[in-house]
């Protein structure tokens, strides 16, 4: 319930949103067919250190 009240705070119409959906890409789950190196921990890591420093930038 809470995630549900807060997603109107990171949605809207402007380049920093966009650029928000931009990073929230890189938390998503891989698509089924895609490599399996995708999958492993030091991947998901990389891309949420990837994440996090982008959003930093904001």
């Amino acid at each position: 319930m809470v995630r549900r009240a807060s997603t109107d705070l990171f949605s809207g119409s402007s380049l920093y949103f966009d650029y928000l959906n931009c990073l929230a890409a890189l938390l998503d789950r891989p698509p089924a067919r895609a490599p399996v190196f995708l999958s492993k921990e030091p991947w998901q890591a990389k891309s949420f250190q990837t994440a996090l420093a982008g959003w930093t930038e904001c």
